[in-house]
């Protein structure tokens, strides 16, 4: 069973990826709690990236009401052409159609997906996240405290998933005071360049941690954060920057649903 989205796409002319492309790869793998997903190529935007859109598949063939993640796709020969450009990253979505409607969140999914999308990164290449769908109020206050960009929601989230070497971030166009748009995040080009790399960023965390005693209480998920960075760098730089990890914090919890009532 499909829904008015994924088949409006379908109309409009989208298609699973061609085999040959990278993305080919995403299509109807498995993510986590017996979800696939569904992979939609679209056109080119003018610069030859590709638009995509993911969708989950459920254990009895729905498909999600939403795409789980919304992006652009680039590649090329020179390294700095090769991004992926992530403008929605899902983690509550729902199955059905009204009046009974199937809602799951699950935090987890989110960080599977980006860590399978980093996967198609190559040494060298970068992934954008727009803040704005990732609690964009915790990352601007966090920004606006001096916390590092990996130690920001996003910014973590990027990290675990390999490509965090280092990270830019890009303001908002909309005008003053609109806070942090983008946070773009590269993956190491060689071993030199990830150690380089990792030693700025231990020595920005550390001079973060030994400052921030004046951090605002709602900070504090910041500063473990950034502890559990530090740590993996300490132990295993190179390995970390170089290559996605499988390990978070703690275990993500099992989705949890909710049925609309009739």
């Amino acid at each position: 069973m499909s829904n008015n989205h994924h088949l409006a796409l379908l109309e409009k002319g989208w298609t699973p990826p061609d085999r040959k492309h990278p993305l080919a790869g995403l299509h109807r793998k498995p993510l986590r709690f017996s979800y696939e997903m569904l992979v939609l190529q679209g056109p080119e935007d003018r610069s030859g990236a590709v638009h995509f859109e993911i969708f989950l598949l459920d254990a009895i063939s729905r498909v999600s009401c939403e795409p789980v993640v919304v992006a652009l796709h680039s590649q090329g020969e020179h390294r700095g052409y090769n991004w992926i450009d992530i403008s929605v990253l899902r983690s509550r979505f729902c199955f059905g159609v009204e009046p009974k409607v199937r809602h799951v969140y699950t935090p987890g999914l989110p960080w599977k997906a980006l860590e399978m999308l980093c996967g198609l990164v190559p040494p060298g290449g970068h992934i954008t996240v727009d803040c704005n769908g990732l609690g964009h109020e915790e990352t601007a206050m966090c920004l606006s405290h001096g916390v590092p960009p990996v130690a920001t929601p996003p910014g973590f989230l990027i990290f675990n998933a390999g490509c965090g070497a280092s990270f830019m971030i890009w303001e908002s166009c909309r005008g003053c005071g609109q806070g942090p748009r983008k946070l773009q995040g590269f993956k190491a080009v060689d071993a030199c360049d990830a150690e380089d790399k990792g030693r700025a960023m231990a020595k920005d965390i550390r001079k973060f941690l030994a400052d921030c005693r004046d951090l605002p209480a709602e900070l504090e998920p910041a500063k473990k954060r950034a502890k559990a960075v530090l740590n993996q760098l300490d132990s295993q730089s190179l390995e970390r920057l170089l290559a996605p990890s499988v390990q978070l914090l703690s275990d993500p919890p099992s989705p949890t649903t909710q049925n609309q009532p009739s």
